[in-house]
C-alpha cells in the first residue's frame, strides 16, 4: 500500500502541477488580452479559444485527483457524525467504490469521444484555428487520476472498516 500510496501521490502531484502551471499561463494570456484591447484596441489571438479549450479544461480536470487525496470534496455528516471511526470509514469506503466506478465508466466514455475527436482532428475556430482534440485526452486523464484515487481511498476506508487497519485523521493530508 505505502508503494501505491506513493506512486499515486507521484502523479497526482504532476497532474497538479501541470494544472498550476495552467492557471498561471491562463492568467498571463487573460491579461495579455485585456492589455492588448486596451491599449491597441485589437485582441490577443487565440486567447479565448486557449483558455476555454485548453486552461480551463486543464485547470478544471487535471486537479481533482489532489482534491480527493486530500479529501477536500463537500462532505455532509448531518446523519453520520455520530458514528464510530470504522462505521464511518465503512460509509466511506461504499461511497468511495461507487464514485470511483462512475468516474471509470465516465472516463472510458470521455476516452471514446476523445479517441473519436482526434481521428476527426478536431479544432476550435475562433480569431485562429486551434486544435482542441488533446484537450479530450486532458479530461479522460483527469477523471482516471481520480477514479484511482478514489477506490485507492475506498480500499483504505474498507481496511479500516473491517479492523484491519486503525482509523486515521482524515484531515491530514498524505505526504
Amino acid at each position: 500500500m505505502v508503494t501505491t500510496r506513493r506512486v499515486l501521490d507521484l502523479i497526482v502531484n504532476a497532474l497538479l502541477l501541470i494544472g498550476g502551471v495552467c492557471i498561471v499561463l491562463m492568467m498571463f494570456v487573460v491579461v495579455g488580452d485585456a492589455f492588448m484591447r486596451g491599449v491597441f484596441n485589437s485582441t490577443f489571438p487565440g486567447a479565448e479559444e486557449f483558455t476555454s479549450n485548453y486552461f480551463m479544461i486543464a485547470v478544471t480536470f487535471l486537479p481533482l485527483a489532489y482534491v480527493q487525496r486530500i479529501k477536500g470534496h463537500v462532505i455532509i455528516e448531518l446523519f453520520t457524525s455520530g458514528l464510530p471511526p470504522r462505521g464511518i470509514a465503512g460509509l466511506d469506503a461504499i461511497v468511495g467504490f461507487v464514485c470511483g466506478i462512475g468516474a471509470l465508466i465516465f472516463c472510458w466514455a470521455a476516452s471514446g469521444k476523445a479517441a473519436a475527436m482526434t481521428r476527426a482532428g478536431e479544432h476550435a475556430i475562433g480569431t485562429i484555428l486551434v486544435t482542441v482534440w488533446p484537450t479530450r485526452w486532458m479530461l479522460a486523464l483527469g477523471v482516471f487520476a481520480l477514479a484511482v484515487a478514489l477506490l485507492f481511498h475506498a480500499v483504505e476506508d474498507a481496511r479500516v472498516a473491517i479492523g484491519l487497519d486503525p482509523p486515521n485523521d482524515d484531515n491530514e493530508e498524505a505526504a
